[in-house]
């Protein structure tokens, strides 16, 4: 049998355990201890370049130990130390107001804070259970988000079915000769409470656009963000859609970020109304976020 490193008075025996079991004229019975066993699991914590101290350890506890109370073979054994650590998976799985707040924060972003100060998030590509879908055109799939961070923690207040992109309509017949506007994803400092009016002449309250932003124009009617970037006041405001079903954003999305339902964003403006700083400033202007769903952790 050969060794597969040599030894001195002071040094320990590292045993080839594979020719141990190779050969079956050395081979023998071999045993380890179950406190040895544990001390083995701990190497999993050193870096490589100390697995031969936990196969030495191991190897030692065969012959200094052979009446021990668990019986391991040296190939299991050694196999354990060479296992690389596994992720520690977190207890609890992480809430859709926690990721969002964690991706604004890696962002950059302004992050509102304390209680009645809420953050307009819109997630794009996201239906109401937190699942990612395809992101198709001219559909309701988009989230609408009020979260508030009480002492450090994200509560995501509520939720609403939405669109940040315009639908088939106002992308083949566009407003702007240069094509149908679609919002460039980030956080924009630009909307108060206001009236909304379509093309209809339905007037609705909404959060009105009184600031710049940034966008595309889908000149060649792709449905995709690409080209240059325009900055500026487009009217980009966010009203309702007049209860539209989910597969259809019909004249209601030229651009707009649009909450589905007449309830739903009612109850959306009611929660600003008791923005804290609304009611400290009438003309409070409102900041927004838009995130792309897969940009989600």
């Amino acid at each position: 049998m050969k060794k597969s490193a040599k030894f001195t008075k002071n040094t320990s025996c590292i045993v080839d355990c594979q020719h141990i079991f190779d050969e079956p004229e050395n081979r023998r019975s071999l045993t380890i201890p179950l406190a040895f066993c544990l001390s083995a699991i701990s190497f999993l914590l050193l870096p490589t370049n100390k697995m031969t101290l936990g196969e030495s350890l191991i190897n030692k506890a065969f012959n200094e130990f052979p009446n021990s109370i668990l019986d391991v073979s040296a190939s299991y054994a050694v196999n354990v130390v060479n296992k690389p650590p596994t992720a520690i998976k977190p207890n609890r799985k992480t809430s859709l107001a926690e990721r969002v707040i964690r991706y604004m924060k890696s962002q950059g972003y302004q992050v509102f804070t304390g209680e009645g100060n809420y953050n307009i998030v819109y997630i794009e590509g996201m239906n109401l259970d937190g699942k990612l879908n395809k992101n198709e055109p001219n559909k309701f799939n988009d989230l609408r988000l009020a979260i508030e961070v009480i002492d450090g923690k994200p509560r995501l207040v509520k939720k609403w079915e939405a669109t940040t992109e315009p639908g088939i309509y106002y992308t083949d017949h566009p407003q702007d000769v240069m094509g149908a506007f679609r919002i460039k994803p980030g956080q924009y400092t630009a909307w108060e409470i206001g009236y909304h009016w379509g093309n209809g002449g339905d007037a609705q309250e909404a959060l009105v656009q009184t600031k710049q932003i940034s966008g595309y124009r889908d000149l060649y009617k792709t449905y995709k963000r690409e080209g240059k970037i325009y900055t500026g006041l487009y009217d980009i405001n966010q009203h309702h859609g007049n209860n539209l079903p989910l597969d259809d954003i019909g004249f209601y999305g030229a651009g707009c970020l649009v909450g589905r339902t007449s309830a739903g964003h009612q109850e959306f403006l009611e929660l600003l109304k008791s923005d804290m700083r609304y009611k400290k400033k009438a003309d409070f202007v409102f900041t927004t976020t838009i995130i792309l769903g897969n940009s989600l952790q």
